[in-house]
């Protein structure tokens, strides 16, 4: 008989932190969780670099989102220019590809 596996919030917050802490952000920023939404394939994990005091440019913070899978832990990443719906659906098919495990 075949286990199920499946990942809970919590790992996949943690595949994306770890994804996070491993990108250098923007000089002035610091990189942080945003927001979590569960959807019945996995989560879609919003992220987000936040100003910390001191010199830096004034360019608008960076931010986005990653789409976590439940049943296989893949990790896929929201293209701003289709939006949401179309990246998760895109994501989902195949024409988006998973990034590699950092």
């Amino acid at each position: 008989m075949a286990m199920s596996w499946e990942l809970d919030e919590a790992t996949a917050v943690e595949l994306i932190r770890e994804r996070l802490d491993s990108s250098p952000p923007r000089e002035g920023e610091t990189l942080i969780i945003s927001g979590v939404e569960q959807r019945d394939w996995g989560w879609i994990v919003s992220w987000e670099g936040v100003r910390v005091p001191g010199p830096h440019r004034r360019t608008p913070p960076d931010r986005g989102v990653y789409l976590v899978d439940r049943q296989s832990g893949r990790v896929g990443m929201g293209v701003h220019a289709l939006g949401l719906d179309a990246s998760v659906e895109a994501w989902r098919r195949g024409d988006l590809a998973d990034l590699p495990p950092v």
